[in-house]
């Protein structure tokens, strides 16, 4: 979820009664990052369901060709609700001097002489893999 549906998330009653009250530090700012930039929250009690908050942002190229927007990866007010049995395959990424790298992030390097100039960028073509469509749901909390 969003950092705004995460906020609203764990200042719900109903909720704070579910949390794992162990984890939760009251008048205490005390996140736990783990991978991926992911914030964990909590635990709801009675189902072992783990709740995390995901902040990262991503750069969209405008319709001029040439600059860049940031994008929230889950938008403001959106909750995503998925099974944590899915996978994420990687697609092979093409360079021109190494070939086709099938890797979780490919490292390419591009020389330019006459500006003296090494461009260090990396790729990646996650997809993930979803093992019931069904379990998949995303709410509008705000």
């Amino acid at each position: 979820m969003d950092p705004v549906a995460a906020k609203l998330f764990v200042e719900n009653e109903k909720v704070q009664k579910l949390l794992d009250v162990r984890n939760y530090h009251m008048g205490e700012i005390n996140p736990r990052e783990i991978a991926s930039g992911a914030i964990y929250i909590g635990t709801l009690a009675p189902f072992g369901l783990p709740i995390y908050s995901y902040q990262s942002q991503h750069s969209v190229l405008n319709a001029d060709g040439k600059t860049y927007s940031t994008k929230n990866i889950i938008p403001e007010g959106k909750v995503l609700l998925a099974p944590s049995n899915n996978t994420i395959i990687y697609g092979p990424a093409a360079d021109v001097k190494q070939g086709i790298i099938v890797a979780e992030r490919s490292v390419f390097t591009d020389e330019d002489s006459k500006s003296n100039t090494v461009e260090i960028r990396t790729e990646s073509r996650p997809l993930p893999v979803v093992y019931d469509i069904e379990a998949i749901k995303i709410l509008k909390v705000k």
